[in-house]
């Protein structure tokens, strides 16, 4: 039939697919209502000239691609 290396590889790449699949299970199992936060620091100009601010952003959600294209359309005021 077929060598001893011949079925090592095979339960090895059958190894290293059902790891793969695993993990992508855990990947797609998250929770898609994380926040991301961006930390950064602005630095003032003319009157604040000199001084650092602390900015943070908090992203709860991306838009969908409709939303994408709504807010990219003109709308009533007219072409951009």
């Amino acid at each position: 039939m077929y060598s001893s290396s011949t079925s090592k590889l095979v339960a090895g790449i059958a190894a290293i697919g059902g790891l793969l699949l695993i993990a992508s299970v855990a990947v797609l199992a998250q929770d898609k209502a994380k926040t991301e936060t961006i930390h950064a620091t602005a630095m003032g100009q003319m009157r604040a000239s000199g001084k650092t601010f602390s900015v943070t952003i908090n992203i709860a959600s991306y838009s969908t691609p409709a939303e994408r294209g709504a807010l990219r359309s003109p709308g009533p005021w007219g072409t951009t």
